[in-house]
């Protein structure tokens, strides 16, 4: 054997060494290009871990999805075609660059479907568009149309100015309050020429009002005066007033109305309610003025305005000793001419041929300005007993529907001016109710308004639209 490979030509083996050192040469190539390439991977890998991101390796390492391809310079949605019929989405809303122009720029290839939204309809496009920022897709939501306004709850008016807590604000400002047991009222010295003013304790709101300055005021004999200061003019501000209502003009109903409606009814000063009757006394209904200016004086029955109105409507329907007794009490009230009625005082007192500077005690009968109904001893007993039983009510509600019954029962009784009081103090106990008042309310005033119907009384339509400003 080895003979015979000793034999072989040496142009053979010369063939056998090419061929082998051929074969070492090519490998050798290889080898290195593998090299080469494994070595440009691990430099990309580490450039990439240098820069702080690990996209690269996570991608690597991970079933391959679609993504979208976006320019580095201007990154935008995944469609800036203006068709309706190709575009994915609206542009987002904090985005405010310009569509790409250019066809330098890159445009998504595949998108990543945007999940639909719960509100979005099965049948309509989806309002959404890839981030702005990123590149996964951003669902935006359908804009919804504006809720309708809902009107506010309870009862309501056009404007708060002069409304009922405003003007218990003005009287409180100017004037001072008779507290209960108060036998006299006497200023700077004087004591106004009143009988009955005991009465005062049965009251809201017995304000008197004292013109501009310091005065020193006694409510008790042989008591320390206390010291009041004012220090603006009622005069002025009442003025203001008036003209706001356009009092003595086109009365501005609607604006008292609303205001009224605000308060269900049950006002603690007494200026909204001598402006209403005055509106009354301009249609030349002078039953309801008069019941209106009644209305103020039961509220406080130390505002002189509403005693001469009161004074002017009894000398129209006759009644010269209520006008003359209510003509002294205005005149009375008025300290310092703080009302301005002065002029109106001296008028009247020359059309009842009263003498210009005769003074006589006046009483306050306050109950007298409830209702002129008479009352029976039983009528009188029936309402100790339910305004007593209501006292126990435990809820607000409960009390309010048994003055509501007991205002039902004079109704039917025709006494509807005292029906209408026990009404309102029903409205007056829903004040403090719970979310059932306006519901109540509602339906009290709406009682009113049949009640005044009945009775051939102006202030039905009055009731009827405070019953329509009770917002469920």
């Amino acid at each position: 054997m080895f003979d015979r490979f000793k034999r072989l030509p040496a142009t053979t083996w010369a063939a056998v060494g090419g061929g082998a050192l051929l074969l070492l040469i090519v490998g050798f190539a290889v080898w290195n290009a593998t090299g080469d390439n494994t070595e440009t991977v691990v430099a990309e890998e580490s450039e990439q871990q240098g820069s702080g991101s690990s996209t690269a390796n996570s991608a690597r390492n991970s079933t391959p999805t679609q993504t979208n391809v976006r320019s580095s310079h201007n990154p935008l949605p995944a469609s800036t075609s203006n068709d309706p019929a190709t575009a994915v989405g609206p542009l987002p809303a904090d985005s405010h660059e310009e569509p790409p122009t250019s066809a330098n720029h890159e445009v998504a290839t595949t998108s990543v479907p945007a999940p639909i939204s719960p509100n979005e309809s099965d049948t309509g496009d989806p309002a959404a568009g890839d981030s702005a920022t990123g590149g996964s897709a951003q669902v935006t939501a359908t804009p919804r149309p504006r809720p309708r306004p809902r009107a506010p709850q309870g009862l309501s008016g056009v404007s708060r100015e002069y409304d009922d807590l405003h003007c218990q604000r003005i009287q409180h400002q100017f004037g001072v309050r008779v507290p209960n047991g108060a036998s006299i009222i006497e200023v700077n010295g004087e004591v106004l020429p009143l009988l009955d003013v005991s009465q005062l304790a049965e009251v809201r709101s017995p304000y008197l009002l004292l013109p501009r300055g310091t005065h020193q005021v006694r409510f008790r004999p042989r008591e320390r005066a206390i010291e009041v200061k004012v220090d603006e003019s009622f005069y002025d501000t009442y003025s203001k007033m008036r003209q706001f209502f356009d009092a003595g003009g086109q009365t501005r109903v609607g604006e008292l109305l609303s205001r009224g409606a605000r308060a269900m009814d049950v006002h603690q000063a007494p200026y909204l309610l001598n402006l209403h009757g005055g509106a009354y006394a301009q249609q030349d209904q002078w039953a309801a003025a008069e019941r209106k200016f009644r209305r103020a004086l039961r509220v406080n029955p130390l505002f002189a305005p509403a005693h001469l109105n009161m004074a002017y409507a009894l000398h129209r329907r006759g009644d010269q000793a209520g006008a003359e007794r209510e003509l002294m009490l205005a005149d009375a009230l008025n300290v310092g001419n703080v009302c301005g009625i002065a002029p109106g005082i001296v008028q009247l007192r020359r059309e009842l041929n009263l003498e210009i500077t005769e003074i006589k005690p006046a009483s306050l009968n306050v109950a007298a300005y409830i209702s002129l109904e008479s009352l029976s001893s039983d009528d009188e007993h029936l309402i100790a007993l339910v305004e007593a039983i209501s006292k126990y009510a435990v809820l607000d509600e409960e009390r309010a529907k048994v003055l509501n019954n007991l205002g039902a029962h004079f109704a039917d009784s025709g006494k509807p001016e005292r029906a209408l009081a026990h009404y309102r103090d029903a409205l007056g106990a829903l004040k403090f109710a719970g979310p059932d008042r306006f519901q109540l309310a509602e339906q009290v005033l709406g009682h009113m308004s049949q009640a005044c119907r009945k009775a051939n009384f102006a202030e039905a339509d009055e009731y009827e639209q405070m019953k329509d400003a009770v917002l469920p």
